[in-house]
């Protein structure tokens, strides 16, 4: 399957379902700050990152 499909396949599930199969970020640290985000896997070296608002208004500051 192309990458361009698995993309597609992948971010229909996530708008159904945002929370299936997905992983909430935490801060790791680095020069990134991903707290409140979520990822999801596409394939081995390729992730979606995403926010949902309802998650990130309850992020303690």
């Amino acid at each position: 399957m192309s990458l361009r499909r698995n993309i597609r396949r992948r971010l229909d599930r996530i708008l159904a379902d945002p929370y299936m199969n997905t992983e909430l970020l935490a801060d790791a640290g680095g020069k990134l700050n991903l707290l409140g985000c979520r990822s999801a896997r596409v394939d081995r070296n390729f992730r979606i990152v995403f926010v949902i608002c309802e998650e990130c208004r309850n992020i303690p500051e």
